[in-house]
Formats: structure tokens, C-alpha cells, sequence
């Protein structure tokens, strides 16, 4: 999880947002990212 947070602070230095894929049927990685990118 560390590692994509960081990978989408990386992204969000360059471009306006991020598009997050969910693993199967982990819906709760996907939702826990999301709410971190959109607190950046």
C-alpha cells in the first residue's frame, strides 16, 4: 500500500489526476487509495 501512495504522489506531480484498477476483489484497496489521492 505504501508503494502506490507513493507511485500516486509521483503521478499527481505531473499529471492532474489517477486512474486506480481494482485487484479482484479487493474493492477495499481501490476505495483506501482513492480517498488518499483525493486528500493530496
Amino acid at each position: 500500500m505504501r508503494i502506490a501512495e507513493k507511485i500516486i504522489v509521483a503521478a499527481l506531480e505531473h499529471f492532474s489526476g489517477v486512474y486506480l484498477i481494482t485487484p479482484f476483489l479487493h474493492y477495499e484497496t481501490t476505495t483506501e487509495l482513492a480517498e488518499f489521492a483525493r486528500s493530496l
